[in-house]
């Protein structure tokens, strides 16, 4: 399998295949909103993981509506890692709300790819989005890749614990 290996949270995110949607049109004056791509990845045969792909999407369309209410919701306390920002302890889900409001605050999202989610530790899951924006004003495009850290809660429900976004 080809991939990109990173280190997250103590496991080894694997992706592969990211699939991109293009949305606006060179030169536009304003953007279409930016969609998810789906994963390119067949479809999980274990329900578990089914519920971690589920609850990956739903972050990653929140994160496309730059939605931080929706994106914490159901979490308790969040790792959250910015760029330019110095490394922190976990934040409440108000906070950790905030931050991401503030950080998302000065873009438009122009493309926004997903890899597939995997549980990569028993009860522990990760996905990768890989964004493209540009700031409020400019042209100019610019990439991100955005780690999720999901941990399995209650009735098989995968909650939002670390969010870091590299440059």
């Amino acid at each position: 399998m080809t991939g990109l290996a990173r280190p997250f949270a103590g496991a080894l995110l694997l992706a592969a295949g990211l699939g991109w949607i293009p949305t606006g049109t060179a030169g536009a004056q304003q953007p279409a909103p930016a969609q998810v791509a789906p994963s390119t990845a067949p479809p999980p045969a274990d329900a578990g993981v089914r519920a971690l792909g589920a609850a990956a999407a739903r972050a990653g369309e929140a994160w496309r509506r730059h939605d931080a209410d929706s994106l914490v919701a159901g979490a308790g306390r969040l790792l959250i890692e910015l760029p330019g920002a110095a490394p922190a302890p976990a934040v409440g889900r108000s906070q950790a709300a905030a931050l991401l409001r503030e950080f998302l605050g000065g873009a438009e999202e122009v493309e926004l790819g997903a890899g597939p989610a995997r549980e990569l530790l028993p009860g522990r899951g990760y996905v990768e989005l890989r964004r493209r924006y540009r700031v409020r004003g400019t042209q100019e495009v610019r990439t991100q890749t955005v780690l999720l850290g999901f941990r399995a809660g209650a009735a098989g429900r995968w909650e939002l614990t670390e969010l870091r976004v590299l440059d």
